[in-house]
């Protein structure tokens, strides 16, 4: 049945109490005493309180007194003085995130029917999508927020820049996109009529409008299966100053590789172009330009080139250019772990975990690293042991035998078929949350997630993590190198020729 707002907070107060009471903060009358002093001092005036109550009763009095209607909710002000009492206290963070929520109700009343959708929908997503809300103003969520509806909740205490939209409609709509179809088209319009109703803004209402076409699309029907655009960087011969420019497509439901036509051939300052030429001869290919699903681009390179900026290269000459990024979802692949068949059955192994696993441990950041581990031989053992599917390396891969480089060797001699890092920086902890919270709760988004966040920030001109990080994505399904299969014969265990 749906919820009223009365009902909701109603909810949230006895929420709070069962908090504070694990807490285990104010067990002791000396506590109790010292929280009320600094919370009256903290809002210039006296609070209920009765000394001869239960712990429980005392906190139950407490709730009510920073919660009664008509007045401002002193729940804010109450975490502050509990994180100066406890610090880092579990419970402390839970008391926060409903203070958010309380303050939510007040705001959002139109949402009040859907608030347990909108918290089901919203709890299994990330917070990536708070820098895009305030247009690159805060790039991260606090440390309350683990999910976006944690996020959404916070938002709603942050006011709109002049002549902007407020970070939690912005969020509404970035979420509504993430959700598509109808459920992301309701969403919307209940943030519209905000505008409209409770805001009574009709410049705010044509301000999302606006915001509208960059971060929502209308799903009328089916979506049309991806094709595939697989363009590999190779050394020409025995150059080492010039690389020939491949590729190959892949269509649905066609597990076969079909070779293109006009490789190029360029130094390194020269691939960009040749890039852009090969895009172009694949768009013109009779089979592409009869499709109506997206061309996903993975473009293959040498360990030396891994660090390539490919996402920011332009493409459409001799015509507009763009951004491949702004057109394409790209991903880079091994052309070293392609072509070495000996690493193929550790990566195929990997692979089948990604996609039938659960995922919760199965990713390694630098922090999981000690600094010593950064021997070739000590990750691979630890990739090994751990069976990581995924690694977020602690900097870019180059120049060669620097620690990122040697993560990124090691990850591709155990099979791990997933790599992010930043192209131009080390991994930091900002950089650590923001991909987190880019592979929870499903690796298997990671690329659509970060092709997402990519076109928002582009759209928004943001210089942000999404536009500098690189996507490591290689399916072992698809391999233009890979060698011709030859059966075994039943009697023949070594397989025909073997002697």
């Amino acid at each position: 049945m749906p919820e009223e707002p009365a009902g909701i907070r109603n909810r949230i107060r006895g929420e709070v109490v069962e908090a504070l009471v694990k807490s285990g903060v104010l067990t002791t009358q000396s506590a109790r005493t010292l929280l009320l002093e600094e919370l009256q001092d903290k809002v210039g005036r006296e609070l209920q309180s009765d000394d001869t109550l239960v712990p429980r009763m005392w906190i139950m009095r407490l709730v009510r007194s920073c919660t009664q209607d008509g007045e401002a909710c002193l729940l804010p002000e109450l975490v502050n003085v509990l994180d100066l009492m406890a610090p880092g206290n579990h419970q402390t963070l839970r008391v926060h995130r409903l203070a958010d929520e309380w303050n939510a109700t007040l705001a959002l009343t139109l949402f009040a029917h859907k608030w347990a959708w909108l918290q089901e929908k919203l709890s299994g997503t990330g917070t990536e999508a708070v820098r895009f809300a305030t247009e690159g103003r805060v790039t991260g969520a606090p440390s309350h927020c683990g999910t976006a509806w944690d996020a959404l909740l916070h938002l709603v205490g942050h006011t709109a820049p002049p002549g902007g939209v407020p970070p939690w409609m912005r969020l509404m709509v970035r979420l509504a996109k993430e959700l598509g179809g109808g459920e992301g088209r309701e969403l919307f319009a209940l943030t519209r009529k905000t505008a409209l109703e409770v805001e009574q803004s009709r410049e705010l209402a044509a301000r999302l409008d606006g915001l509208a076409p960059h971060v929502l699309k209308a799903v009328p029907g089916p979506q049309q299966a991806s094709d595939y655009l697989i363009i590999a960087i190779t050394q020409e011969g025995r150059s080492r100053k010039l690389y020939r420019v491949s590729y190959w497509l892949q269509l649905p439901g066609h597990p076969e590789l079909v070779p293109g036509t006009g490789d190029r051939t360029a130094d390194r300052k020269g691939l960009e172009v040749a890039v852009d030429q090969v895009v172009s001869l694949a768009e013109q290919d009779e089979g592409i330009r009869q499709r109506k699903g997206e061309l996903q681009l993975e473009i293959v390179l040498p360990l030396e080139l891994l660090n390539l900026d490919v996402h920011g290269w332009s493409v459409g000459r001799p015509g507009p250019q763009a951004e491949l990024a702004a057109r394409y979802q790209v991903v880079v692949r091994s052309l070293d772990r392609l072509r070495n068949h000996s690493w193929h059955r550790v990566w195929r192994q990997r692979w089948e975990q990604l996609e039938h696993e659960d995922f919760k441990h199965k990713f390694m950041d630098p922090v999981d690293l000690s600094p010593e581990a950064a021997d070739l031989t000590r990750l691979v053992a630890q990739l090994n042991k751990e069976q990581y599917v995924a690694v977020v390396l602690s900097g870019p891969p180059e120049p060669e035998r620097s620690r990122g480089w040697r993560e990124a060797a090691a990850a591709l001699l155990t099979g791990t078929p997933v790599l992010v890092w930043h192209r131009t920086e080390e991994t930091n902890e900002e950089l650590r949350k923001y991909v987190g919270s880019l592979i929870r709760p499903r690796l298997v988004e990671l690329p659509t997630k970060v092709t997402a966040a990519r076109r928002d920030d582009l759209a928004e001109a943001l210089d942000s993590p999404s536009r500098h990080l690189s996507v490591l994505w290689d399916d072992p399904d698809r391999n233009p190198y890979a060698p011709p299969r030859t059966p075994f014969a039943p009697d023949d265990p070594l397989g025909s020729g073997a002697l």
